[in-house]
């Protein structure tokens, strides 16, 4: 007799997908087939693309994603999603992001993509060199993440990701003070 297994203990999604890997994917215009949108997330892909839907519709966020969807939903339609890239195991995040700026790179150029992050990405060099302490200093100053990757010409995810870092890293220092 086979042993009961609760569900979803598995690690496997219902797409066949192992859990939790980094997963690139692009929103694209049912109108024209063009990928629109690129994206990075961990998330069941149509449970992501579907999120997306309800910020445009919901949260009333002010970018152009969001007004392109709105457009798409007016006339009766919805976007599309697609897979590019399903990262190894053991990707970190950092690799994500890195891999999710090459997308919007690729799409960009023809399509003058939506999304938030294609501001001014930077050319693939071996060095990446990015300013934390001005990515600090501008969000201590109270500035919007959104606003910092424009003024930096960085993509917001990896603003987010440093600012977590730094809050991280205060939390360790704190600690062994103790």
């Amino acid at each position: 007799m086979k042993a009961a297994r609760k569900k979803g203990t598995g690690i496997y999604t219902r797409k066949g997908t192992i859990k939790g890997l980094y997963k690139q994917y692009g929103l694209i215009d049912p109108r024209t087939d063009q990928i629109m949108y690129v994206g990075c997330t961990r998330q069941y892909l149509p449970l992501r693309a579907e999120y997306h839907i309800y910020e445009a519709k919901n949260l009333k966020l002010n970018s152009k994603k969001c007004e392109w969807i709105n457009e798409l939903l007016t006339e009766g339609l919805r976007p599309k999603h697609t897979t590019l890239e399903i990262m190894p195991s053991g990707t970190t995040h950092k690799q994500a992001l890195e891999r999710e700026n090459y997308y919007i790179k690729k799409y960009g150029v023809t399509n003058k993509i939506l999304s938030t992050f294609n501001r001014g990405l930077r050319q693939k060099t071996k060095t990446k060199v990015i300013d934390y302490n001005k990515i600090y200093e501008l969000y201590d100053q109270g500035m919007r993440q959104v606003r910092i990757s424009e003024k930096l010409l960085c993509c917001v995810s990896m603003v987010h990701y440093y600012i977590k870092k730094r809050e991280r890293d205060e939390k360790v220092r704190e600690t062994k003070k103790d």
